[in-house]
């Protein structure tokens, strides 16, 4: 009988650790967040975390998704509790005392040893601090600070963590920030936002949409000068948007002028699409230029997966669509991710045909202002919106006709209206 329950003890004991086991291992996973990464290294685009996202409500409500580390100490926890009963059900009763102080005692000493945190004093440059006195005294409003720097760069998360101190200053909302979700425009405004010289305009006015008052230039944060220069110069020319502008010794403040909820052509040229149902692309004959064999992943319904052209852009990429009749094609929408904000279309073609050989062109237009608007409309991911005109066409082909060196062109998931 004793026996028999001491196996039952035994049985049981390794049915819990199994169940703990699990759950440690679904904690680490899921701690590592929306984008798991691990020593500044990205090593999935998508991951559990997300994907739970989706299903499972008010879990986007957690602020940092680190905190699943708790089911990992938990775990831990009762894993070595019954690693120790195991132990001590070996060893007498002196034995197993005598064992356990020097278990206690050795993980005290280890615990106090580990991970030793060298304190630096922090100090904030005297030009920051006149910038942050500044701001406190000046019309409550959202601050954006430049460089704006991403995650896993070395010492841009030291800087980032800097713009975040100096709210303590100056008191305001910060549109940088630091944590283990990134929101697109986050992507955005680390990447290509501020390259994108002609962009400027929209892009103010975009950022003034969602309360951002003012604009700090650090020069002497730039691994480039000149990049902070250009920055500068760029902005100031946009004058019917910006109220002042102060100079701090090498950090400039750019002073807005508040939102008014004005309207102009480009930001209401991309109209709704209409009531009718989009078009159901999967049953199409669709073909491109490049990775045909790939267009599926932009008509899945998944927007986590891609059709990208493998290559970087030379213009002369493009997408066709066969419809089955003469069409009235009143909207096309791509779909963007954050992990391709590089790869949308430098230029972008939309035309209508008859018979595949003379094309109409219907749109034409620079890419990025179109991703830039899609980010701002509060989506995870952006879309890229494109109204066209009146036509009745059985074939549309979406041509790609810019170039970059080094970024391929990406759609996460391709829709298109009819009227």
């Amino acid at each position: 009988m004793h026996e028999r329950r001491h196996t039952d003890t035994a049985a049981a004991r390794l049915r819990i650790a199994g169940i703990y086991g699990v759950v440690g291992a679904a904690g680490f996973v899921l701690s590592l967040g929306p984008e798991p990464s691990a020593g500044g290294m990205e090593l999935m685009s998508s991951g559990p975390y997300d994907w739970l996202l989706r299903i499972v409500p008010g879990l986007d409500g957690l602020r940092v998704p680190a905190r699943a580390a708790i089911l990992v100490f938990l775990s831990l926890t009762v894993l070595a509790a019954l690693g120790v009963q195991w132990l001590t059900d070996r060893l007498s009763r002196t034995g197993a005392r005598a064992w356990a102080f020097c278990l206690a005692s050795t993980c005290v000493l280890v615990a106090e040893g580990y991970h030793p945190v060298s304190m630096v004093a922090f100090e904030s440059s005297p030009d920051a601090r006149a910038v942050y006195r500044w701001l406190g005294e000046r019309l409550p409003g959202a601050v954006l600070e430049l460089p704006f720097y991403g995650h896993g760069r070395g010492a841009s998360e030291e800087q980032a963590m800097r713009f975040v101190h100096g709210t303590l200053e100056h008191g305001n909302p910060l549109v940088n920030g630091y944590s283990g979700y990134r929101t697109p425009l986050h992507y955005l405004l680390a990447g290509h936002a501020l390259q994108d010289y002609e962009s400027y305009g929209l892009l103010l006015r975009r950022l003034r949409a969602i309360d951002v008052l003012y604009v700090v230039v650090h020069e002497e944060r730039f691994a480039d000068p000149g990049f902070a220069r250009t920055i500068l110069s760029t902005m100031l020319r946009e004058t019917d948007q910006i109220l002042n502008w102060r100079g701090f010794g090498r950090t400039v403040v750019v002073e807005l002028l508040p939102w008014n909820g004005e309207r102009d052509e480009l930001t209401e040229s991309p109209e709704s699409p209409p009531d009718t149902a989009p078009l159901t692309l999967s049953r199409l004959e669709i073909t491109a230029t490049h990775a045909p064999e790939r267009l599926e992943a932009a008509l899945d319904s998944d927007p986590h997966s891609r059709w990208l052209s493998g290559r970087p852009q030379s213009g002369e990429e493009w997408v066709q669509i066969q419809l089955e009749q003469p069409t009235d094609v009143a909207h096309v929408r791509l779909w963007m991710g954050p992990v391709s904000f590089h790869d949308y279309p430098r230029n972008l073609v939309i035309e209508g045909s008859s018979d595949g050989q003379v094309f109409r062109e219907l749109y034409r237009g620079r890419g990025f202002p179109r991703l830039l608007l899609g980010v701002f409309g509060g989506e995870p991911f952006a879309p890229m919106d494109f109204a066209l005109p009146q036509n009745a066409s059985p074939v549309i082909r979406l041509r790609q006709t810019g170039r970059d060196p080094v970024f391929y062109w990406s759609i996460h998931e391709m829709e298109i209206w009819r009227r």
